[in-house]
């Protein structure tokens, strides 16, 4: 968890609860599992690390923790970031009760500056949590985490009662909503789920891409107002309103066609949807160099061995390309000669370019006193 992530598409991540357990084939070679190995080792590390995983075979146990020292980290951040929660779970595991979950949404709800990014491979357990929970629920979770101010100010913050920024409403506009889809397979599975869930933003991972997704039918532009008092509402039917897309990296990894990239552009470009290319992972399109490991790749995800690369050279049977292994940094994150870094923002109107800065600043001064106000509870 800290500030200035490596995560290309977010600015910080978040993990108030750490656990999890394979779901997919997406999971097959997971980075969280083999960093929460490593810091179980390393006695500065939070203590839950040591409770969530199996070091005889270096994976997660099932088993979810609760971080309470995590949960003032949002406070501390006085400039608002693009914040990834759960980086080191799945926020909506089985093993994750709705008490908890209540606890990090209070915490979202007061800390409107940022914009929170949640992703989850469970799509389910994250649609029923969304249909069920209620602003009363949150602001009890907020009184039990820092008192009776703070449950006053999510209920009207959740209102929008307060002035334009400070509000976020139910659901919260500044929380965006995202699944996980590596393939077409998980991709069927897991959207529907998610456009039936209550959100404002909805994105989609598409990493590790392991496959060739066809996601036309989902991707649907974001199309915002804003009010003459700086509340957004959300014109656009619900619909899938960004995607990111990567390879995978680390040991095992494995290739990724660069038609199923390209797909995925093309088909955010036609839908007017922002398209976010993360990088290739290990795997660069092209022949190997000296030593390099290398592949050829089908777009059904055949694979040839690397002894075909000096066979066939730059042309291979069955639409296949060549992949060389050169670690991810090396790989990098062109496409077609550019990077893609697509993000989602909201729509200026002429009335938001109106709305004065002399608001924003009062606004922004009255989130302070509420945060100093909650400060002062919490320490008396």
């Amino acid at each position: 968890m800290g500030d200035k992530s490596k995560i290309e598409w977010c600015d910080a991540t978040w993990n108030p609860v750490v656990g999890c357990s394979r779901i997919s084939p997406g999971c097959d070679h997971c980075y969280a599992s083999r960093m929460a190995c490593r810091l179980a080792q390393i006695p500065t590390a939070p203590h839950q690390y040591r409770e969530v995983v199996d070091q005889d075979n270096q994976a997660w146990n099932g088993r979810t923790e609760f971080v309470t020292s995590a949960m003032e980290q949002p406070f501390r951040w006085k400039r608002g970031r693009h914040i990834f929660v759960g980086s080191m779970t799945d926020l909506f595991h089985p093993s994750t009760p709705d008490e908890w979950l209540d606890r990090i949404f209070a915490v979202m709800a007061l800390t409107a500056r940022h914009r929170f990014l949640l992703l989850a491979k469970r799509p389910e357990r994250m649609r029923d949590y969304m249909t069920q929970v209620t602003p009363q629920r949150l602001a009890h979770a907020a009184t039990e985490l820092q008192g009776e101010e703070a449950a006053k100010v999510v209920l009207a913050v959740l209102n929008d009662t307060l002035c334009g920024v400070r509000n976020v409403g139910w659901p919260m506009r500044h929380v965006w909503l995202g699944v996980t889809a590596e393939d077409q397979a998980r991709a069927d599975e897991r959207i529907p789920i998610l456009r039936d869930t209550p959100a404002v933003v909805r994105f989609v991972s598409f990493e590790p891409l392991l496959g060739q997704v066809d996601c036309r039918r989902f991707l649907v532009p974001l199309r915002r107002e804003i009010t003459p008092r700086g509340r957004e509402n959300v014109v656009s039917p619900p619909g899938v309103n960004w995607a990111i897309c990567g390879g995978e990296s680390g040991p095992g990894a494995r290739p990724m066609h660069p038609d199923w990239v390209r797909g995925l552009r093309g088909q955010c470009q036609d839908a007017d949807v922002p398209f976010f290319f993360k990088s290739w992972g290990d795997w660069r399109p092209g022949l190997p160099n000296g030593q390099q490991k290398a592949v050829g790749i089908t777009p059904n995800g055949g694979t040839y061995s690397h002894d075909a690369a000096e066979f066939f050279g730059e042309t291979w049977p069955d639409n296949a390309r060549c992949m060389a292994r050169v670690g991810k940094k090396s790989a990098g994150r062109m496409l077609d000669g550019k990077t893609w870094d697509e993000v989602l923002e909201p729509n200026r109107s002429t009335t938001a370019k109106t709305w004065s800065a002399v608001r924003r600043k009062k606004c922004r001064a009255e989130m302070r006193a509420d945060e100093e106000t909650i400060a002062a509870g919490r320490t008396s």
